[in-house]
């Protein structure tokens, strides 16, 4: 009896411990993503990888986001409306290279982000969405990883961000929401309390049932 007991307890331990919050890393960076039929899709490949087809759409967006997750363009990945007129030649690829500096709550500070922009460019068949962005832009890398584009941000490179909810990008507009270090804190205390509070009630009430069966 005391035995199963014990294990009631440890579970209700166990699970305690799965309630807890996770928070994954947040960070600021240039985010790469290509377009198909009208929407943004985040690139699982670097864009040194990334070869294009004639006609493509490829778009960097500056802003904070995790490993899995970022603010994409604001820009729609059309390209015949991007770059109206461009006809098709043999031997060259086309592609539109969407720029979004992102928005000023998201700059590092004292940094402002430049306009917005798009670039049409051709380059020979069998470049990269990089070669497409070296010709569209001055690139600042490092190790593959683009740092800056067109002189922004200034000198950081995929700077962690402390201060940024696990709420960081929403499902809508994806706009970074900053939470007050102190009021995160105290609601989180105050979620872990009322959660660890419940499941310890419910493990005594199924001790006392299990203590009572067994008497009967």
């Amino acid at each position: 009896m005391l035995k199963l007991i014990g294990r009631t307890i440890v579970a209700a331990i166990l699970l305690i411990g799965f309630t807890s919050p996770a928070y994954a890393s947040s960070y600021r960076y240039w985010g790469f993503f290509t377009g198909e039929n009208g929407s943004w899709n985040m690139s699982l490949i670097g864009a040194a990888e990334n070869i294009p087809t004639d006609g493509s759409v490829d778009g960097w967006r500056f802003g904070i986001g995790t490993d899995t997750q970022t603010p994409e363009p604001r820009t729609a990945p059309d390209f015949e409306e991007l770059c109206p007129g461009t006809q098709p030649e043999p031997g060259i690829t086309r592609v539109a290279v969407v720029i979004d500096f992102g928005d000023l709550d998201q700059a590092p500070e004292s940094e402002m982000p430049p306009s917005n922009r798009v670039e049409c460019i051709n380059m020979p068949d069998g470049g990269s969405s990089a070669d497409a962005l070296a010709m569209a832009a001055d690139v600042r890398a490092d190790g593959g990883f683009v740092c800056g584009i067109d002189g922004f941000p200034l000198t950081e490179c995929g700077a962690e961000v402390t201060e940024v909810s696990e709420e960081t990008v929403t499902e809508n507009d994806q706009e970074v929401i900053v939470m007050d270090d102190s009021s995160a804190t105290e609601q989180s205390d105050t979620n872990s309390e009322i959660v660890i509070g419940a499941i310890a009630i419910a493990a005594v009430l199924i001790a006392i049932l299990i203590m009572r069966r067994s008497k009967k």
